[in-house]
């Protein structure tokens, strides 16, 4: 493997938590060139990426208006358009990871790979398929994110085929002069060494996405009486209204407000010498993660704790508990209740337990991890090395929740791979099952039936999987005759799309399938670019087997699942007895 190109037209924070990806692969490939293709706005924190050989800029802007442009004629657009991919190609990649969902970069990753490629990217007949069973999971997330359970940094990582120890930690590099710049900012605060550092981030990037001003400040007072604690305001330019707010309201309190006088290295290296971070989902999140300092973060409207939380053990994470928390991306909440269920008493106290766990002699108040309204979860990492949550507090989990620990399992246990249809659900598994139910109370109301329905779902679902690999079998039986029936081959054929159109309509009417079915479309629109035949055959066969396989394991998971609930239902009334 001599050059590996990753795609990420994304925002700073998603280039952060590429960093493992990148880590793992330089462990793999030492000797190989390594590319990280990102947007011109964000090329300042790619260029903190540890590990990447040549930094590649896409300026989206420039690339717009060129290919827009009508006093250009097409022949010269597309000249324009040729010479950038040329001038990004260079040699060709060996292997590309398209980490980003747009045709634009499926287009880009056509042009710049002369080998594998992974994730979205554009084929011969101009449609776009998605190569690799991660990359085909990371893009049924966004329309099924009741039901993931896996950092976006993992997912990442997974696509890589990395493993627990490879890619371990988010990165990010901070030269001498970010150093000393940090330092020197420091100086104007407090630094006796007897009082915590804590760092605040009032911005995000959408106003439904920001904790109000005046609460933040009312947790950096309380921090203040019980630990004399000092802070920084953190921001862009952009965000210096917002921080000149919070630092009125918190007048008289020791800090320093930074809003758009530090670079991105700068911030880092910031973070280095900081207790903790408060903040609500945003990349400042990540380059503390990074960085390897504490935070306590808050999600609000479409942000997802387990999809984008921070990716380093031990932070604490804040969530409204609400039903419809988080929104759906194609919905505007014209109310943004969640921001208001959190109230600055579960804030402060999340912020003195980190820091009482660090050290100071800090005293959270008792019950704050449970306070109506709200759900506390600690970031972890599981024995296969990936990010998981475990809640504080006690709260009841709905169908959602019940459903998303059974997926985990089945796709952590290898996504790649298929199990044997008898295959029995390993004991670890099941003792995990014990061992997370034991941070929840009892389900809601109704979520046992709406468990069991699902097993029946998904013993139908495989069924139907089951027909078609019968009807693919059949065909294949028939071609190989030597006087093959056309009548039969006919029927088989024209049955196989009427049985698929079935298994998609039965998929978005059960929202808890959908990733089953998600895949199973994915792994259909690549097979479309077979000239074979009998290649379209096979890999059609394999998909439905493949379909039927998961959706047994599910349903073995599913009942493992319950005989924990009932295990668990009856301890309790032994004890109660």
């Amino acid at each position: 493997m001599d050059r590996i190109l990753v795609i990420n037209l994304t925002r700073m924070g998603d280039i952060i938590q590429t960093s493992p990806l990148v880590s793992g692969l330089r462990q793999r490939h030492p000797r190989a060139e390594i590319g990280l293709l990102v947007l011109k706005a964000f090329a300042g924190a790619a260029r903190l990426v540890p590990g990447v050989d040549r930094l590649l800029e896409l300026d989206q802007d420039q690339a717009v208006a060129r290919l827009l442009d009508p006093d250009r004629s097409l022949a010269a657009r597309a000249s324009w358009f040729s010479a950038l991919a040329a001038e990004l190609r260079g040699e060709g990649w060996d292997l590309v990871f398209n980490l980003s969902h747009s045709r634009d970069s499926a287009v880009l990753a056509r042009l710049l790979a002369r080998g594998e490629v992974r994730g979205i990217v554009l084929r011969n007949d101009g449609r776009t398929v998605v190569h690799h069973d991660w990359a085909r999971y990371f893009f049924c997330v966004t329309g099924n994110r009741a039901v993931n359970s896996f950092n976006l940094v993992d997912i990442y990582r997974l696509v890589g085929d990395l493993g627990a120890g490879e890619g371990p930690a988010l990165a990010l590099e901070v030269g001498p002069a970010a150093a000393a710049r940090a330092a020197e900012l420091l100086a104007h605060l407090p630094a006796d060494g007897r009082r915590p550092l804590v760092m605040i981030q009032p911005g995000a990037s959408r106003e439904n996405r920001r904790w109000p001003g005046e609460r933040l400040a009312a947790v950096m007072r309380r921090l203040h009486e019980e630990l004399e604690a000092a802070f920084l305001l953190c921001g862009s330019a952009g965000e210096a209204p917002l921080c000149a707010e919070v630092a009125r309201t918190a007048a008289g309190l020791p800090l320093l407000d930074l809003a758009g006088r530090t670079s991105l290295e700068e911030l880092a290296a910031l973070s280095s010498r900081a207790d903790l971070l408060i903040t609500n989902d945003t990349g400042t999140l990540h380059v503390a993660a990074a960085r390897g300092l504490r935070s306590v973060s808050l999600f609000f409207a479409t942000a997802l704790p387990r999809e984008t939380g921070p990716w380093l053990p031990g932070c604490l994470v804040l969530q409204a508990e609400l039903d419809c928390a988080p929104c759906s991306h194609q919905v505007v909440c014209p109310h943004v209740m969640c921001r208001e269920r959190i109230p600055a008493e579960a804030v402060s106290g999340a912020a003195l337990e980190l820091l009482r766990r660090a050290g100071w002699p800090a005293r959270p108040p008792a019950g704050w991890e449970s306070l109506p309204g709200v759900r506390v979860f600690e970031t972890w990492r599981d024995e296969h090395g990936l990010q998981d949550l475990r809640l504080l507090g006690r709260r009841r989990p709905g169908a959602d929740e019940l459903a998303a620990r059974a997926y985990r399992v089945l796709w952590r246990s290898g996504l790649g791979r298929t199990a044997d249809s008898g295959e029995a659900l390993p004991d670890a598994e099941t003792a995990a099952f014990d061992e997370w139910l034991a941070d929840w109370g009892d389900p809601l109301p109704g979520a046992a039936a709406d468990m069991a329905e699902l097993g029946r779902d998904l013993a139908e679902l495989g069924g139907m999987a089951a027909r078609g690999a019968k009807l693919v079998e059949r065909v294949e039986r028939e071609m190989v005759r030597p006087d093959p029936d056309p009548a039969v081959l006919a029927e088989a054929v024209a049955a196989v799309p009427e049985l698929d159109d079935r298994i998609f309509t039965f998929e978005l009417s059960r929202p808890l399938l959908r990733p089953l079915g998600v895949l199973f479309r994915f792994g259909k629109e690549e097979l479309r670019e077979e000239e074979s035949l009998a290649d379209l055959g096979r890999g059609t066969l394999h998909l439905y087997r493949v379909l039927e396989e998961r959706s047994a394991a599910l349903g073995r998971i599913l009942a493992a699942l319950g005989a924990a609930l009932a295990a668990r239902r009856e301890a309790g009334r032994e004890a109660a007895a």
